[in-house]
């Protein structure tokens, strides 16, 4: 019989932690894999301890504070200095560039950083927005999103068509109902 004070550990699968975040199974399983979730391996499943604490995707984008013996000695006094180590891991999915309220171009990466990069170079935007999606997805969700969005630096072909990965139906409908459901958001 458990007393008053006692603990109960929840523990979740990849799925149940994926809703919990909003955000694939794939990209929890990584965090899993590079240690950043307190999970444990039993057989070919991952489980993962339930805390109670609240993590977002945000809390792992905005970085931790690092330990200050790890820093180098260059920057160990440095204020503000966040370690994004995690973040490489987690940043692959269907990106869109905006330009005020207007999205102007949509791509896909598993280096969202280095991709970002080039295209500062040659198209004008103001904010990144990301859909985490598995990797396997990333064609045809990209694909969905230029048909549906029809971003205006997105590659044209010689007849004045969108290019883009093609986007079976599967996609366009997953899609569509993610674009439906900002829509009805407040």
């Amino acid at each position: 019989m458990m007393g008053a004070s006692a603990h109960k550990i929840k523990i979740k699968t990849i799925n149940e932690y994926a809703e919990m975040l909003g955000t694939t199974p794939r990209i929890v399983r990584d965090m899993c894999i590079n240690g950043k979730l307190p999970a444990r391996r039993i057989g070919s499943s991952w489980r993962i301890l339930d805390e109670g604490k609240e993590i977002t995707l945000e809390k792992i984008y905005r970085g931790k504070d690092p330990k200050r013996n790890d820093l180098p000695e260059a920057i160990k006094n440095m204020r503000g200095i966040r370690d994004l180590s995690d973040i490489i891991n987690i940043c692959f999915g269907v990106y869109f560039l905006c330009k005020g309220k207007e999205v102007v171009y949509v791509g896909q990466s598993r280096n969202l950083l280095v991709r970002i990069s080039n295209h500062k170079r040659d198209k004008d935007f103001d904010r990144i927005f990301l859909y985490p999606c598995d990797r396997d997805d990333m064609d045809g969700m990209e694909g969905a999103f230029i048909k549906l969005l029809a971003p205006k630096l997105n590659g044209r072909n010689s007849k004045g068509k969108l290019c883009g990965p093609i986007a079976a139906d599967e996609y366009m409908q997953k899609a569509r109902r993610i674009l439906r459901a900002m829509e009805t958001e407040p």
